[in-house]
């Protein structure tokens, strides 16, 4: 408890001041977000350890020598959330926990602030529903990490499907992922295809894809022919 005098001998009311563990950060979730993006989450995850139920709690980030300061939230001892800060500078950024206001943790996470993916390109543009077919997405600025997905979507707000599908990095400017099998056709016949580097928390923009119905092999005519080639053969779907 704490009190205050003037004279040494009279003491004010006392109050309570709370000595805690030092806080521990471990990680932060995501890693990486995008700059000036349209973030479809407004929080951050710091994970670490010794965090304490309190009103006054605030993540900091270092930006270039400026101090942002947000909100934060406990969500267990090992876990808090805060909300997203406008960093518009690409790098590196430490993130420290306060529980007062005024005083930081020692320990910090490292927050990486990245260019945007844009899509520009997919290949090919039609694909059947139901199938698990290959796709070559190319654009910009596609990052090697191990959270790299492709979404699709129906584009249909509460209806259709949203699905994802891991994805393969070739280079800074190509991917490759697969359709879902469960992705089917919808009213307008397609799909928009777009690309997380950070497991879902933010995405790039997105192209469409043609959706059409899957082809069902009925009969062939004539079912053989000479080694030379050349025949002309009849199919029916």
């Amino acid at each position: 408890r704490l009190s205050v005098s003037l004279n040494g001998v009279d003491f004010s009311e006392a109050a309570v001041f709370s000595y805690d563990e030092e806080v521990e950060l471990h990680s932060i979730r995501p890693p990486h977000l995008p700059v000036a993006s349209n973030w479809t989450e407004r929080h951050l995850a710091l994970i670490g350890s010794n965090f304490v139920d309190t009103a006054l709690a605030f993540c900091h980030f270092r930006d270039d020598g400026a101090n942002i300061r947000t909100p934060a939230v406990f969500v267990s001892q090992s876990e808090i959330r805060c909300d997203r800060p406008a960093l518009p500078r690409v790098g590196e950024h430490k993130v420290r926990i306060s529980y007062n206001g005024i005083d930081t943790s020692s320990t910090f996470a490292l927050l990486r602030i990245v260019e945007r993916a844009v899509i520009s390109d997919i290949k090919p543009q039609k694909v059947q529903e139901g199938a698990e077919v290959e796709i070559l997405v190319e654009g910009m600025n596609f990052l090697h990490t191990p959270d790299l997905r492709c979404h699709f979507c129906s584009g249909v707000e509460n209806s259709g499907f949203n699905l994802v599908s891991l994805a393969k990095w070739i280079d800074n400017s190509t991917l490759t992922c697969k359709t879902p099998r469960r992705m089917n056709m919808t009213h307008e016949g397609r799909a928009l295809v777009s690309i997380s580097d950070n497991g879902g928390h933010d995405y790039s923009n997105s192209i469409p894809v043609e959706v059409t119905a899957r082809s069902n092999f009925v009969s062939m005519e004539p079912s053989l022919g000479y080694n030379e080639g050349g025949t002309t053969i009849r199919l029916r779907l």
